[in-house]
């Protein structure tokens, strides 16, 4: 097997996971942190959808849901909101969703150099 499979099959194992973990993240804040939730767009998850998003035709989250979904997930990445610490399982979570990130980024690296 190649390295390149190697790596990319790391990659994208990496990455599921990572969205797991932000949908169990997301989940929470949905549960425990409604109002903050709310506050933040009402996002949903890459697998996990909350039962009272709006959605468009076939069942697809509106836009604005899904724009609320790329904030946090981009934002929860450097920056940590003030409902997650309060949560130690949230923090711990985050933290690991940051660790397998970062691993994410540096086999990414190694990929785009082995091509």
């Amino acid at each position: 097997m190649s390295t390149d499979m190697l790596l990319f099959g790391a990659f994208a194992l990496v990455t599921t996971i990572s969205y797991f973990i932000f949908d169990q993240i997301l989940k929470m804040e949905y549960l425990e942190f409604k109002s903050q939730w709310e506050i933040d767009g009402k996002p949903h998850g890459f697998f996990w959808t909350p039962p009272d998003i709006e959605k468009r035709f076939g069942g697809v989250p509106k836009f604005k849901h899904t724009l609320a979904f790329w904030r946090c997930s981009f934002v929860w990445t450097f920056i940590t909101p003030e409902w997650i610490r309060k949560s130690s399982k949230a923090y711990k979570m985050l933290i690991i969703l940051r660790i397998i990130s970062l691993i994410g980024f540096i086999i990414l690296i190694f990929f785009a150099n082995s091509i």
